[in-house]
């Protein structure tokens, strides 16, 4: 019964780590926060990441970021996620046999290892990155869309390194991580690689991985949406890899409308569409008198843009202003609803960050 007993435990140890060997292999070492990283050289091809247990955590006083390395070690097929990649093997070993610091990462993929379009079935391939475009981030669909001669070039499953996270301060705070004020995209110039081949990201909604060593250059000032804003205004659509967008049109073009809350506060919205933005006037009474009053300008989420698949259809406007945030939400929002009241009226609601209400607003007609 023992006997049987102990060849059970090791099927499942088997079963759990997969197939073990001892290898010697030469390539990349790169530390990202808690994430120890080998990018094996095979052919004079750098090969996609797997995971390094060191042992002790013990680098080599030369050791350099992304150095060259030899280094001997047991391979384990384990499946692992720290920071940014999913890998699919882990590799044990006691320490690095040799460092070579002339020679970087990024630096041999930028001189050696050229983007590839055509690859074979299951093969991964990375390649050095350095574009600009735009950083979105809302909730499990961080995205970096880069552009080429501004236009659309292409789009990733985004991951920033852990240093570069600490030294990009945006909007007076520390750090890139997924926030809703990322949700309509900052202007970044940056390096890094790009893993491709298979899908990535929530999903598998990405043809490519982008990690980011580096941000050049950024620019909250300039956003992804009023870039799609400007490239329909000139085009007529902007073509995405997914879908072909164009302008909101629940409320006509130029026409000005008045809306009046039905419920929570005598509240008037004056509107005008132009494009995608809207520019409008709000209006609070209270009795006989003006509570408050004041006008700005919106502009509408482009992933709401018109779609006649979704049932009470709705195109979501936000402040235009950078500062105009609350805890990472825009201070006002409007919702445009596809869906119109018994008497033919467009109905909209009001997300009121600053005064934390909510309200809708119905159609008058003069």
């Amino acid at each position: 019964m023992k006997k049987y007993l102990t060849l059970l435990l090791l099927l499942v140890s088997v079963c759990f780590y997969g197939q073990e060997t001892v290898e010697e292999l030469k390539g990349f070492y790169k530390i990202n926060g808690r994430e120890n990283l080998f990018f094996p050289l095979k052919d004079s091809l750098v090969q996609v990441p797997i995971i390094v247990n060191l042992k002790n955590n013990k680098l080599p006083d030369d050791f350099v970021n992304t150095s060259f390395v030899r280094l001997k070690g047991k391979l384990i097929e384990q499946r692992s996620f720290f920071e940014s990649y999913f890998t699919k093997y882990t590799i044990e070993i006691d320490r690095i046999v040799e460092v070579d610091t002339n020679i970087l990462l990024e630096d041999y993929l930028k001189k050696y290892q050229v983007y590839k379009t055509e690859l074979k079935e299951d093969e991964q391939r990375v390649a050095y990155f350095e574009e600009e475009g735009y950083y979105a981030g809302p909730f499990e669909g961080h995205t970096f869309v880069w552009i080429k001669d501004k236009e659309y070039e292409g789009e990733g499953w985004a991951f920033f390194d852990e240093d570069v996270k600490q030294s990009v301060i945006v909007e007076g705070k520390m750090g890139l991580g997924i926030k809703s004020s990322f949700n309509r995209g900052i202007y970044m110039k940056v390096k890094g690689i790009r893993t491709y081949g298979k899908r990535y990201g929530h999903f598998g909604g990405w043809k490519s991985q982008i990690n980011i060593s580096e941000v050049e250059e950024f620019d909250i000032n300039k956003s992804l949406w009023e870039f799609i804003e400007l490239k329909i205004r000139k085009n007529g659509f902007y073509k995405d890899r997914k879908q072909k967008l164009i302008f909101p049109k629940i409320l006509e073009e130029g026409k000005k409308y008045t809306f009046k809350a039905v419920a929570v506060c005598d509240c008037t919205l004056e509107a005008k569409r132009t494009g995608g933005y809207i520019d409008y006037t709000f209006t609070e009474k209270d009795g006989s008198g003006i509570k408050k009053s004041f006008n700005g300008r919106l502009i509408a989420n482009p992933w709401t843009y018109d779609n006649n698949t979704w049932d009470n259809y709705r195109v979501t406007y936000e402040s235009v202003e950078t500062e105009s945030r609350v805890y990472d939400n825009s201070k006002f929002t409007v919702q445009v609803y596809r869906e119109k009241d018994e008497n033919g009226n467009i109905t909209i609601a009001i997300e009121d960050y600053i005064n934390n209400r909510e309200f809708g607003l119905t159609q008058v007609k003069n």
